[in-house]
């Protein structure tokens, strides 16, 4: 039996930094896991001139579908005196949400996997009602993945004493947030930034796996408080690790622990049928294989 190639949507937020990390991902997951992939290519009125010169580039490209979405103008929703350009992302991804599903809805063969960005985890609730897996791309590294994965367990006070006394946000195991390396969602904790940058970080716990850019020798600080001194672990009860880190290491990682995540499913699904017993099953065999894989690590094996 000839088993179907996976179907990922990847959804890229407006801007050529968002789109060009998700059009390279495209093309690993073509490239070397034969997947069939669908990006949707959010835009503004404002870059789809550059947007267009970075598809040309892949128009050539077997597997991968690209679909823009609509332009949408949100500026009756901005402070005309002070647009904010993240809370304009935002806003832009929102409303090019219904046509996103009605788009994926129309397909004679859907995607099952949906991959977003920072500024796309609004899409992650769709992802569940469309019953399809859901992974965030943070195309930064492992330290930014840090504080945007803590933000939502951060304080108000915290927040107050850096905008105000320029107090370093402090983050478990990391380097700590400096006032002259801050964020604008965090000089500004009382705004729609902050509160969409918080509602991004709470979104990203909800995901079935998150893939960061980066690998262990360039930040193995960072990664280590991320895995092993549970920045991720301490969110759950009882420290109980149930969301998968996908770390590229040297290039190889994330590519090795895709490969793991097909041949879990192909083997769930041909044991078990297209069921939520076998989704069930395709989780647990991957938890326990990156554990065994971890442990014999540490042995040194």
């Amino acid at each position: 039996m000839v088993t179907p190639k996976i179907h990922a949507a990847l959804l890229a937020s407006p801007g050529m930094g968002h789109l060009i990390p998700t059009m390279e991902l495209a093309k690993r997951l073509t490239t070397h896991h034969g997947f069939d992939i669908t990006v949707f290519v959010v835009t503004t009125d404002s870059d789809t001139t550059t947007t267009s010169k970075i598809l040309q580039q892949t128009s050539n490209l077997n597997g991968i579908n690209v679909i823009i979405t609509p332009p949408v103008d949100v500026s009756d929703k901005l402070d005309p005196n002070n647009p904010s350009l993240g809370l304009t992302i935002v806003l832009t991804m929102i409303e090019s949400l219904p046509f996103i599903q009605s788009q994926i809805l129309s397909m004679k063969f859907p995607p099952s996997v949906l991959i977003v960005d920072l500024f796309s985890t609004m899409a992650l609730p769709m992802a569940r009602d469309l019953h399809m897996s859901s992974y965030v791309f943070l195309a930064t590294n492992a330290w930014f993945s840090a504080v945007s994965i803590y933000l939502p367990f951060i304080t108000k006070e915290a927040f107050s004493r850096h905008a105000i006394d320029h107090e370093p946000i402090l983050i478990p195991g990391c380097e700590p947030v400096r006032f002259e390396d801050t964020l604008e969602p965090f000089v500004s904790p009382w705004g729609p930034s902050h509160e969409s940058f918080l509602e991004a970080g709470k979104e990203i716990l909800s995901a079935d796996g998150i893939l960061m850019n980066t690998w262990q020798d360039l930040e193995p600080e960072a990664i280590k408080a991320l895995i092993k001194n549970g920045i991720i672990g301490r969110l759950f009860d009882n420290g109980t690790l149930i969301r998968r880190v996908m770390v590229d290491e040297d290039d190889i990682g994330m590519r090795v622990k895709v490969k793991e995540y097909k041949l879990s499913g192909e083997k769930a699904l041909s044991v078990f049928g297209s069921s939520h017993k076998s989704l069930c099953q395709m989780t647990t065999d991957c938890e326990v294989h990156l554990h065994q894989s971890s442990e014999a690590k540490g042995r040194g094996a």
